[in-house]
């Protein structure tokens, strides 16, 4: 009898070192069991999606019970993989993906994370702007070498904005709202005045994911026809036919070249002819350099005499 006693005795002991050792409470309440259970989720408030290709939003969900995500009314647009957890896990990532909106409307949807015995949730927030509709017409001519305004129109049904690729063409708006009515809106691209040969620029328009690019030239300082024969020695006269809208001025380096007109105000519509004369050579064989400049831009080219 006695052996028994001890051997009941030295159990009660065991279990008592068990149950601190392991740290189990035996005395859990409602309370401190709803306090245990834990749920984490580390997604942002909200998130703004484009409407086309969208990226995935990824992000984890920590928790010790089963959650689920439920997705708001009317959000089939979203995907969300897992969208649940049966049992606690300490962390599971969740993507979430969005179908192309082929709407004219913005649209938003929410997702509602709930975790098993938990009170408070987790609400996230996806904006998807709306599929825009860009309509643009370049304009339909070069520009001069002396620059100056030409327009071209956007049309679109988001907020837009204008860009140039080069510093010598500008716009007297760089950005604007879609017309309340959805008419065409004009923008005025201005080029400054060339210094240089032909030019080219590219202009780029943007309304949410859309992009359109179009190039522009302006006409260079000349377009020329060079002097390309030699003079005979008993002298000649050749033509010299260029076009500039900038006021020009033909140079010879050496006087037994002259020119019937020497320098005069350019037309972009016009060819401009001037007759180069070369004297009689009456020594040795020589070569002078001819210039023709207008507006800081300069063309020459060589030309021989027997």
């Amino acid at each position: 009898m006695k052996t028994i006693i001890k051997s009941i005795a030295l159990l009660s002991v065991l279990a008592a070192v068990s149950c601190q050792q392991f740290k189990i409470d035996t005395q859990m309440t409602p309370e401190k069991a709803a306090a245990s259970i834990k749920l984490v989720c580390d997604a942002l408030d909200s998130y703004n999606v484009a409407a086309t290709s969208p990226e995935a939003i990824t992000f984890n969900v920590s928790s010790n019970t089963p959650w689920t995500i439920v997705r708001s009314s009317g959000a089939d647009w979203v995907t969300v993989s897992p969208s649940s957890s049966a049992a606690s896990s300490l962390v599971s990532d969740v993507v979430v993906t969005c179908a192309n909106n082929t709407s004219g409307s913005d649209r938003s949807a929410t997702l509602t994370v709930k975790g098993d015995n938990i009170v408070n949730s987790k609400v996230i927030t996806i904006k998807q702007s709306r599929h825009g509709n860009l309509y643009v017409q370049p304009m339909v001519a070069d520009y001069s070498a002396k620059g100056g305004p030409l327009n071209f129109t956007i049309q679109s049904n988001l907020d837009w904005e204008v860009r140039s690729s080069a510093a010598w063409l500008t716009f007297n708006r760089e950005s604007g709202a879609p017309d309340p009515e959805g008419k065409a809106i004009t923008v005025i691209a201005t080029a400054a005045q060339s210094d240089v040969m032909e030019r080219m620029a590219t202009i780029t328009v943007v309304a949410g994911d859309d992009e359109e690019t179009f190039d522009v030239y302006q006409k260079g300082v000349f377009e020329l026809t060079e002097i390309t024969e030699v003079f005979d020695k008993e002298g000649a006269t050749q033509d010299l036919v260029f076009r500039t809208d900038l006021h020009w001025v033909a140079i010879a380096d050496q006087n037994w070249i002259t020119f019937d007109v020497q320098e005069g105000d350019g037309d972009e519509r016009h060819l401009t002819t001037v007759k180069v004369t070369a004297a009689k050579n009456e020594g040795a064989a020589r070569e002078t350099e001819i210039k023709i400049t207008a507006g800081g831009a300069e063309k020459s080219f060589t030309v021989k005499q027997d």
